[in-house]
C-alpha cells in the first residue's frame, strides 16, 4: 500500500492489525533529484563531454528513505550506516546501492547536494549497501539517516502479507472505502505472471538445449561410425600383440571415457561462463547454477558417450584379425 498521507499512517497500520496482518515495512518516501554530484552542478556536469555519468541517472527523479539501520534485503559492502553526525558542518551521511554507486562514479566520502522540493541538502556517501531488490520490497538506491527528512513532504508504504484470499477481498474493501486515496498492489498477482514468464522462457531454453543434446549425439555417433576403418586397424595390431578381447574392451572404455570426461568439461566452461556473461552485462541479475543439476548432466554426457563408442565399437572388438586381413586382401 501506498501513497499513504502522514495524517493517515496510524489509521492504515491499525486496519492492518484489525485484520491481525503482519507489519512487514512501514516506511516512508521523499521524492527529491540530485543538483550536484562532487562539487559540480548537474548543467556543468552535462555539458562536460569527459564526464561518463549517464544523463537519465543525473535527471531523474530519486525516492529516498530515512532510517538508522539496515533492511534485511541489504548487506553493508564498504564503509558505514548512514548516519547524522551532529559535531560535524555539512553531517548529513547517505548510504547508496550497490551498481548505482558505479553508475553515478561515487565514492567513500563523496558529496552530492538533493534538491528536496526546492530545499538543498548537502550530503556525503558513508557506505555502499548491497540490495536484494526482489526481497521484501520496497528497496531504495539512497538511504538518509533520520533527523533529516522527517518536515519534508512525504509519502508512506506499508508491506503485509495476506494468506488468506477471503481475506484478502475483505481487506481491500475496507481499504478503499476508508482509504481512497491509498494505492494497493498485490505482489502475488504480479510474481505470479513474472514466474509464469520465466517458466515459459525456461521451457524454450531447454527444448533448445535438448535439440542441441540430440544433435550433438548425433554428431558423436558419426565420428564414431566415421573410425570404424581406424579402429578395425588398431584392433588387429592389438591382437597380433597378443592383446585379448577384455583388454581391447577396456582399451575402448577408457578412451571413450575420456571423450566423454572433456566434452563435458568444456560444455561447463562454455555453458557457465556463457550464462555469467549474459546474466551480468546483459540481464544485469545474479548468476547462480544448479551444481547438482550440472553434476549429474556432466555424468550424463560420459555415460552416453561410453555407451555410443561401446555401441558402434562393439562388432570391431569382437572381429578376428584373420577375416580382417581376408577382407582388405
Amino acid at each position: 500500500m501506498f501513497d499513504i498521507q502522514s495524517s493517515q499512517r496510524d489509521a492504515v497500520v491499525n486496519l492492518v492489525k484489525k485484520h491481525n496482518l503482519p507489519i512487514n515495512q512501514l516506511v516512508p518516501i521523499v521524492t527529491c533529484r540530485i543538483s550536484e554530484i562532487k562539487g559540480r552542478s548537474i548543467e556543468e556536469l552535462q555539458k562536460d563531454d569527459t564526464v561518463k555519468i549517464p544523463n537519465w541517472a543525473m535527471t531523474r527523479e530519486y525516492r529516498v528513505t530515512y532510517r538508522d539501520s539496515l533492511h534485511v534485503s541489504e548487506e553493508l559492502l564498504k564503509g558505514e550506516i548512514h548516519s547524522l553526525k551532529k559535531n560535524q558542518a555539512d553531517s548529513v551521511w547517505v548510504s547508496i546501492s550497490e551498481g548505482m554507486q558505479e553508475t553515478l562514479q561515487l565514492g567513500i566520502g563523496d558529496s552530492l547536494v538533493f534538491d528536496v522540493q526546492g530545499v538543498p541538502i548537502k550530503t556525503f556517501i558513508s557506505g555502499i549497501r548491497k540490495v536484494d531488490w526482489p526481497k521484501d520490497p520496497p528497496n531504495f538506491i539512497f538511504v538518509f539517516p533520520k533527523g533529516v527528512l522527517e518536515s519534508a513532504p512525504q509519502i508512506w508504504v506499508v508491506a503485509t502479507r495476506v494468506d488468506d484470499p477471503q481475506n484478502v477481498v475483505q481487506f481491500q474493501q475496507e481499504l478503499v472505502f476508508g482509504f481512497p486515496n491509498v494505492s494497493l498492489i498485490d505482489l502475488r498477482l504480479i510474481l505470479s505472471t513474472v514466474n509464469e514468464l520465466f517458466s515459459k522462457v525456461g521451457l524454450v531454453v531447454r527444448f533448445l538445449a535438448l535439440f542441441s543434446i540430440i544433435t550433438g549425439l548425433l554428431v558423436l555417433a558419426g565420428a564414431v561410425m566415421n573410425s570404424r576403418f581406424a579402429r578395425i586397424k588398431e584392433n588387429v595390431l592389438l591382437r597380433t600383440l597378443g592383446a585379448r578381447t577384455k583388454q581391447i574392451m577396456l582399451i575402448t572404455l577408457i578412451e571413450y571415457g575420456y571423450v566423454g570426461i572433456f566434452s563435458a568439461i568444456t560444455g561447463l566452461v562454455l555453458s557457465l561462463g556463457g550464462g555469467w556473461l549474459l546474466t551480468k552485462f546483459f540481464f544485469e541479475v545474479q548468476f547462480s547454477v544448479d551444481a547438482l543439476e550440472l553434476t549429474i548432466i556432466s555424468l550424463g554426457v560420459v555415460f552416453l558417450t561410453i555407451l555410443i563408442g561401446w555401441w558402434n565399437s562393439r562388432e570391431v572388438i569382437s572381429t578376428p584379425p584373420l577375416q580382417v586381413l581376408r577382407k582388405e586382401g
